[in-house]
């Protein structure tokens, strides 16, 4: 007989593998840690380290996007990258109907935060197993 999941039991089957797989542990390190075994990206001339964490922030739970740049940016260059960024996410990620926002709240000069709402990652879960 096949289960129908719902929303509170995909939640908890999700919390209960990330907590036997990290324990204690933060999953979203800060960035002032060392970021040298982060995989890296370039977006044009500047190169950035990538980090995935989980916001808990209850009104932005979701997926978080950090790239940490390797080098201080230039204010107008940070904006200019952060837009290039974006639009290169929304447009790899709107077949899976997701879509990113940039975080406002990010509080590293050197990075750039994005976020995916815990809704689009459920969906795609939700679409998967309901094929």
């Amino acid at each position: 007989m096949k289960t129908k999941l719902n929303w509170k039991s995909i939640k908890d089957l999700i919390k209960e593998e990330l907590e036997s797989e990290l324990g204690n542990q933060d999953p979203a390190p800060s960035p002032s840690t060392d970021t040298g075994n982060l995989p890296s990206i370039n977006v044009g001339n500047n190169k950035f380290r990538l980090r995935l964490g989980v916001n808990k922030n209850e009104t932005k739970l979701g997926i978080k996007v950090k790239f940490i740049a390797e080098r201080p940016l230039d204010p107008k260059l940070k904006i200019k990258l952060e837009i290039a960024i974006m639009k290169k996410l929304q447009s790899g990620l709107a077949s899976h109907d997701m879509i990113p926002s940039k975080d406002p709240d990010e509080p590293e000069e050197n990075t750039i935060g994005v976020w995916i709402p815990i809704e689009h990652i459920r969906e795609l879960i939700l679409d998967a197993l309901n094929g």
